[in-house]
């Protein structure tokens, strides 16, 4: 599955990774912005939900693109800033869990572009 969204060159969300299945989307009303919410549910049956928000100011390239990661309780987040938007990938799982499907997201994110979608 690919998602695509509109706002430009690399402004597109979604997971293909293995073990993952979609289980919706949502757009969201951010205080000044909206945000897409994407939810996936791993093998285990827990799920995992990438935010996608369009950022008010860009960053200069360089910063762009450094995941960090945080945990909040129970939930783990690895979040990054890249081309006009922040991405946060978070879930009830450990960081080793969630560790392989950032990667994949990230992939996904800077792939080439394919015509038609």
């Amino acid at each position: 599955m690919a998602v695509q969204t509109t706002g430009g060159p690399g402004a597109r969300a979604g997971i293909v990774a293995p073990g993952l299945a979609p289980d919706g989307w949502q757009l969201l009303t951010g205080d000044d912005r909206p945000v897409a919410q994407f939810v996936y549910q791993n093998e285990a049956g827990k799920r995992l939900t990438l935010y996608v928000v369009p950022l008010a100011t860009a960053k200069p390239a360089a910063a762009e693109s450094a995941c960090r990661f945080v945990r909040f309780g129970n939930v783990s987040v690895f979040y990054w800033r890249e081309e006009g938007c922040g991405y946060a990938l978070s879930g009830d799982v450990t960081r080793e869990e969630l560790l392989p499907v950032a990667r994949s997201v990230y992939e996904e994110l800077n792939a080439p572009a394919t015509k038609g979608g």
